[in-house]
């Protein structure tokens, strides 16, 4: 894998997003939940995020009904349609992405959540077409929808690095979180850490 994505500017995320999600059909599995502490609405602010060793807490994410907790360290930019995500999803899907450092240039504690509605006429079947394509045949159920978790190791000539991800989807809306770390415990967490509120 090409190490060098630093020419990559901040949209390019989703693109990180991607290419980690494809690093992640490569190996294992992890579970875990925790539980929701703090509300935080949908702002349209794109200030650019770094990476933070500050202790994770749990918050809550929401696209109309769908509410998810997860646990970012440190502060999350939010983008509301980046480029790259609208490009790779149905067209007329709307999208809202929160992340922490910047996975588009491969930064070593970065990670993202992203909530994205397919447009009206989508099923999980649609939904599931597009998980196959972009992190792998969905092989778990999470939520009672088909799901994806996956935590992969990824060596390179600087180190061992660890993605990973969770997907699953809620009606129309799609959730997933990638992680990107040298620390796979980190990127164990942050799996753990986001789960469907009911």
């Amino acid at each position: 894998m090409n190490n060098d994505r630093s020419h990559m500017s901040r949209p390019a995320t989703g693109l990180g997003l991607a290419l980690l999600a494809m690093s992640s059909v490569a190996l294992a599995c992890c579970t875990g939940q925790s539980s929701p502490t703090t509300v935080i609405s949908v702002p349209t602010t794109t200030a650019a995020g770094t990476p933070s060793t500050v202790a994770a807490r749990p918050s809550v994410y929401r696209m109309g009904t769908t509410t998810v907790s997860a646990a970012f360290s440190g502060t999350p930019v939010v983008q509301t349609d980046p480029p790259t995500l609208a490009a790779l999803l149905p067209p007329h899907s709307m999208v809202t992405a929160w992340s922490v450092g910047n996975l588009g240039a491969l930064v070593v504690h970065s990670y993202e959540l992203v909530l994205a509605r397919f447009p009206p006429g989508s099923t999980t079947t649609t939904i599931d077409r597009f998980l196959t394509g972009y992190a792998g045949q969905p092989n778990t159920t999470l939520y009672g929808e088909p799901g994806v978790r996956k935590l992969s190791t990824i060596p390179l000539s600087s180190g061992t690095r660890y993605s990973g991800i969770v997907a699953f989807s809620v009606g129309r809306v799609l959730v997933m979180a990638v992680g990107y770390d040298d620390v796979q415990s980190e990127v164990a967490a942050w799996l753990d850490s986001v789960h469907l509120v009911r």
